[in-house]
């Protein structure tokens, strides 16, 4: 049973005293005692042997922590607020503690807020996509490690405000990943209350104002390097898995997920003899699209079988292949940490990750479109967008294509037609399926 003494010194009383608390299940249940901060000792968390008093003070800081404890391990199933109001009993009333201890409670087990988790994505298995089950599960375990006494009865605006300084200072998350938490939480709140379930918080509550990451690609010349890096004595034994996983991303533009997920049954040859990949991408969108023969050599050459690796150990190895393919120039790189945003100038290597791949392929296709109509449609396609408001994210970064589309408006150039798939593609090789 974990339970931690600690003083909150950033919140000093009017006296300039601060309150001394136990901390249990993320819960503050206060003491009673009041001590200068001065006297206070953090990293002991007691006061100070120099100071007056301190030795009275710590006793009976120590014998309402035993106290705590019994009443702790007197009721095993009774809410945080009820042990609350039994410690309020017992700071009123030290003499009583063997009956406060021992009194009865209504303790009726009921559900944790994990069984209502999973019988709600049990019952929707078959409805949600899959990254929404994957949402679902992240939630739930980290609202029950942020407070291990979560309940829908507790969800309030308070404990909301509390969970995302929680995420930011010490899960160190990003705004998108808080974002992704706030509309899970909306969607979780309009299911349960369907089924009857009270929660308190109002879904408008949640609403995080979501700062749009940073689309982060690097030139196609040097993904090439980052191909043709000789690693035939690697530093770490996962370098070469990762490179390939990472180059799949890069020639294909799928997401890790999908990349992760990817067998000889996502790709055929069409009639005119080009390679396509086929599948389910996020929002349960089914696309069928050709690939680039960079993809079509690499899926080749690995007998189309992805490498099982994790997604950490890609993050951390396409960096150092990136460092060792000489990827150095100075770039300014945008951090989004809640709602504080950072920038600092790095060499480019650093700003490399899994999602990299996807954001330089769709640049690419940018750049193969330039001055041609209806590309917007086009690149969507490509890369499974939901919505067109997505594609112009990387459309609008490209000042080359954006140059482009202007001088073709401007001179009064004839408008073009995106090239036939061939032209782009070229033709395959092989004539049966992998």
């Amino acid at each position: 049973m974990n339970i931690r003494t600690y003083a909150r010194t950033s919140r000093p009383n009017k006296d300039k005293t601060i309150s001394v608390y136990f901390e249990y299940k993320r819960r503050p249940f206060f003491t009673g005692e009041k001590v200068f901060p001065k006297a206070w000792n953090q990293k002991a968390n007691s006061v100070g042997s120099g100071f007056s008093g301190s030795t009275q003070i710590n006793n009976r800081i120590t014998e309402k922590r035993t106290a705590f404890f019994k009443i702790i391990e007197g009721h095993p199933y009774a809410s945080l607020d009820a042990i609350g109001e039994l410690f309020k009993k017992y700071l009123d009333k030290p003499a009583q503690l063997k009956d406060i201890a021992t009194q009865v409670v209504n303790e009726t087990p009921k559900e944790t807020f994990k069984e209502i988790m999973e019988k709600l994505k049990t019952r929707n298995k078959h409805k949600w996509a899959p990254g929404y089950i994957k949402r679902f599960t992240t939630i739930t375990t980290k609202f029950t490690e942020f407070d291990a006494d979560f309940s829908l009865e507790n969800f309030t605006a308070d404990w909301w405000a509390r969970y995302v300084s929680y995420c930011i200072d010490d899960l160190d998350n990003e705004s998108n990943t808080i974002n992704a938490d706030s509309k899970a939480a909306k969607k979780m709140i309009k299911d349960l209350t369907k089924e009857g379930h009270k929660i308190p918080v109002d879904p408008v509550e949640l609403d995080w104002e979501y700062i749009e990451p940073e689309v982060k690609s690097i030139s196609w010349d040097k993904v090439k390097r980052i191909a043709d890096l000789d690693l035939s004595e690697p530093l770490r034994a996962t370098y070469p898995a990762a490179r390939t996983f990472w180059l799949i991303g890069a020639y294909t533009g799928r997401r890790s997920s999908e990349i992760t997920a990817m067998s000889t049954k996502n790709f055929y040859k069409d009639k005119e003899g080009r390679w396509r990949y086929t599948g389910t991408v996020k929002g349960q969108k089914k696309i069928d699209v050709p690939i680039l023969p960079e993809a079509i050599a690499l899926l080749t050459r690995i007998n189309f079988t992805v490498p099982v690796i994790a997604q950490q150990t890609v993050n951390s190895d396409i960096k150092e292949i990136a460092k060792a393919a000489k990827i150095k120039d100075t770039v300014l790189k945008r951090s989004v940490k809640g709602r504080k945003v950072t920038e600092k100038l790095v060499e480019e290597w650093e700003t490399i990750h899994i999602h990299t791949g996807r954001h330089t392929f769709a640049m690419h296709l940018v750049e193969m479109s330039a001055g041609y109509v209806n590309r917007e449609k086009w690149i969507s396609d490509m890369l499974g967008h939901a919505s067109f408001r997505t594609t112009w994210k990387y459309i609008n970064l490209h000042a080359k294509s954006i140059d482009s589309m202007f001088d073709q408006i401007i001179s009064g150039k004839p408008q073009q037609t995106l090239p036939s798939p061939k032209a782009l593609f070229g033709k395959a090789s092989r004539t049966d399926k992998p």
